[in-house]
């Protein structure tokens, strides 16, 4: 408003409308600036590019290169097509080639499940990090064999081909080897049945390096024969008779399945070393093969495997019996020195039959070697304990002998 001072001075009101108008134009520079300031600021919160923006999502392109491993997380699965999330511009697609190579493994797997893949294609046609997941599925095989065989778990292979000594079988692509001895009895003499069938096993061996995989279904049987222990009691008695079949060959005994009786057929036993022969026994292989037909007596039961305890001397004639008569105290006796203990020396008198000589009664520095002729003299037989003492024959004449 102009004053009245003003409208008698034509100069002063002029000069009071400059000024206005400047404090005006002030006023519109501040606005202007302001909103500037408001518009940058506001747009400086918003992405402006594509690294702001995943900066903004926490989201990383990775550097792809062909013949790399990469982390990805499963996002859809069918039949014809896998797709990952492994932090690309698009989602990795597994090579289709692949696909009918990795079906079991396809089968198992589920969205948001987390695996390493290999890179194929950083990009294809369609823009698609293309991706193998064949290194995945091997090692998911061996790290699911390694723990079936440190917990005992049974697996389920295919029988593929039979050969001299076994069944090849598969496990999801990877091929085992059921060996022969360790087949149940009842398909031992018709392998060739169990091609393209199932069969129960458990692991005994694993060879990753060398590719190598051994399976036994006789502990499959085995096991089953240990859940029914009690039930196993309530058919045997110690002392029973039966005949079964060698089906194993091991250092300390042989494995034998037993045939007949009816109410123990099929069921496993043990004949310890200590059980196949009254003599000593040193390999079980020098005795018995596999599928040898043998008449066992039953020990009793083992309670923590329900393996059966067999015997096979105890059927024979105990030898023993018949040496108490035939050696007596001080009788000169030949034979060969067949072991060399810290404890002593062990004589063969006749094929089968040892004899001791404590090292109580070696003279000092006198030394024996397996093979030697040696003559000795009977100091006591027990039938019972098995056992045959015995001592050198005098070298020097008594004090007082004449």
């Amino acid at each position: 408003m102009i004053k009245k001072q003003e409208l008698k001075n034509p100069a002063s009101a002029k000069a009071s409308a400059g000024k206005l108008r400047i404090k005006e134009l002030k006023n519109k520079t501040i606005a202007k600036k302001a909103k500037k300031e408001i518009i940058l600021k506001k747009s400086s919160k918003e992405p402006q590019t594509m690294e702001e923006l995943l900066a903004e999502t926490s989201y990383q392109i990775h550097g792809l290169k062909r013949g790399s491993f990469i982390d990805g997380t499963i996002k859809s699965v069918s039949g014809k097509e896998v797709l990952i999330d492994v932090g690309a511009k698009t989602e990795g697609i597994v090579s289709e080639r692949e696909i009918p190579y990795i079906r079991d493994f396809i089968s198992r797997l589920k969205v948001g499940d987390k695996l390493t893949c290999y890179v194929v294609s950083p990009e294809n046609e369609e823009g698609q990090v293309v991706l193998s997941l064949r290194k995945a599925s091997a090692e998911q095989k061996w790290e699911h064999l390694y723990r079936a065989q440190k917990e005992g778990l049974q697996l389920d292979v295919k029988g593929v081909e039979v050969n001299k000594g076994g069944l090849i079988v598969e496990f999801r692509d990877l091929h085992g080897f059921i060996p022969a001895s360790q087949m149940d009895i009842t398909h031992a003499a018709s392998m060739v049945d169990l091609i393209n069938k199932i069969i129960s096993v458990k692991v005994v061996e694993i060879d990753r390096k060398n590719n190598r995989l051994i399976f036994s279904e006789r502990s499959v049987s085995s096991q089953a024969q240990k859940e029914n222990v009690q039930e196993i009691l309530k058919k045997i008695n110690i002392g029973d008779k039966c005949k079964g079949k060698v089906t194993g060959v091991v250092q300390f005994g042989i494995f034998v399945t037993l045939t007949s009786p009816e109410a123990v057929k099929n069921m496993e036993g043990l004949v310890h070393i200590s059980e196949i022969a009254w003599e000593k026994v040193f390999n079980p292989a020098d005795y018995f093969k596999l599928g040898d037909i043998v008449e066992v007596v039953i020990l009793g039961v083992e309670e923590k495997t329900g393996k059966l305890n067999l015997s096979i001397k105890k059927l024979l004639p105990d030898p023993w019996q018949s040496l108490a008569k035939m050696y007596q105290k001080d009788q000169v006796v030949s034979g060969k020195v067949t072991r060399v203990s810290p404890y002593g020396v062990f004589v063969e008198i006749e094929k089968g039959i040892e004899g001791l000589l404590h090292v109580s009664k070696i003279p000092s520095g006198r030394e024996f070697t397996p093979g030697e002729p040696l003559e000795c003299m009977i100091e006591l037989v027990d039938a019972e304990k098995h056992r045959i003492s015995l001592s050198l024959l005098p070298t020097e004449k008594p004090i007082g002998y004449k």
